[in-house]
């Protein structure tokens, strides 16, 4: 497959630009080579329609400073990501939106944002969110305690009455151990009702992450870990309320093959959620813990750097019978991933990854599910200018 972004910047002055970004074909098929229906419906219409070759606005909006004051307004279609460590756990998305950023004094600052996510024809079916980040830096350390509401309306798929979301949380980074340098994440999310008069859709969850990387001349190692709170042998039923944290659109990408991280942006597909039998399982929280060793930034030659990853899962959801899909404390996995870049201009680069990921899950035939071990291979050009 190919795909191709480029991003438009459309400055007046230092007080106030606009920024447009077009993608052409993109991960999973959308340029995909050899697809003979794509092939006859791009030659057919005579344009980039349907699949192939789809070209569409990935972030279009304006940005200005509000005048005699520092607070800068983002309004328009976006990319929200909340502050985290190896990847957010509840949102990382691009969305239809308004944010404005102030700094309250030199270390503290303050953003405040609306977004609206879902809506369609019908009445009462919106997604709006409401998100407020408080960034303090200091001399050693930076901490990012943000508080996110939403309100989904009461005809939005699968509801039968307005739902409520709330998350809050705190990301830290601490530096003042250079070359050893210290990132943490805590987040609590819960999500109200679907239908009055029963615990259906309610969710209370948490997650917790720790990295911690040191800094050498020809390497960064960084070991890791995560955990998320995991259903109990009760409370994935429809009379208990859910113990995994709610999510919107996270994104972990903390590995290139189970999860998001790969430099291609989508070539494994997330491999767990073939793994766990589930839709999207694994791009927030769905009850698991791991943990990890990195070798980052590897040189022994110019222009060439290498990373390394190895990892270990298990599940931490109690067997559950009406949700065979869940990753169990009778599940586990392992990762290991070895990736090249090559800089062989100073805008071109030439990308190998290697990943290897072993699932072994508990009676898997009789839940559906396949845990077979799987590898990939990815070669390709990445050109950045």
């Amino acid at each position: 497959y190919q795909r191709f972004r480029s991003t438009f910047n459309f400055v007046a002055n230092e007080n106030l630009r606009a920024v447009v970004q077009m993608q052409f074909g993109g991960a999973g098929g959308d340029a995909l080579w050899g697809d003979r229906n794509q092939v006859d419906q791009f030659t057919r219409r005579g344009h980039a329609s349907g699949n192939f070759g789809d070209v569409n606005f990935r972030q279009s909006y304006l940005e200005f400073m509000v005048p005699n004051t520092q607070a800068t307004v983002k309004a328009g279609w976006q990319w929200w990501a909340l502050p985290s460590t190896l990847g957010s756990h509840i949102f990382d998305f691009r969305v239809p939106a308004v944010v404005v950023n102030t700094p309250i004094t030199d270390m503290v600052g303050l953003t405040v944002g609306y977004a609206r996510s879902d809506d369609t024809a019908l009445e009462k079916d919106s997604f709006d969110h409401f998100l407020a980040i408080v960034p303090v830096t200091m001399d050693g350390f930076e901490i990012n305690p943000f508080v996110w509401y939403a309100n989904q309306g009461s005809n939005a798929p699968g509801n039968e009455t307005s739902r409520n979301f709330f998350w809050g949380g705190i990301n830290a980074t601490v530096d003042m151990f250079d070359p050893v340098v210290i990132h943490g994440d805590f987040n609590f999310g819960q999500a109200g009702k679907q239908v009055s008069g029963t615990r259906i859709g309610e969710q209370r969850g948490w997650i917790t992450a720790l990295a911690v990387e040191y800094k050498m001349d020809m390497l960064t190692p960084m070991v890791f870990g995560l955990y998320e709170s995991g259903e109990d042998r009760r409370s994935a039923t429809d009379e208990r309320r859910g113990r995994v944290m709610p999510r919107v659109a996270g994104d972990l990408n903390f590995t290139s093959f189970g999860f998001a991280g790969s430099q291609f942006g989508g070539t494994s597909w997330y491999q767990f959620d073939g793994m766990t039998g589930g839709p999207s399982h694994t791009g927030g929280a769905s009850g698991k813990w791991a943990v990890g060793l990195k070798l980052q930034d590897i040189s022994f030659m110019d222009d060439l750097t290498h990373e390394f990853q190895l990892v270990y899962y298990e599940g931490t959801n109690r067997a559950v019978e009406n949700n065979a899909q869940l990753f169990t404390r009778d599940d586990r996995a392992w990762e290991v991933n070895f990736n090249s870049s090559y800089q062989v201009y100073e805008n071109l680069a030439a990308i190998l990854e290697l990943g290897y990921l072993a699932p072994s899950l508990k009676d898997a035939d009789d839940r559906g599910l396949t845990d077979d071990d799987s590898w990939k291979a990815a070669a390709g050009f990445r050109y950045r200018f």
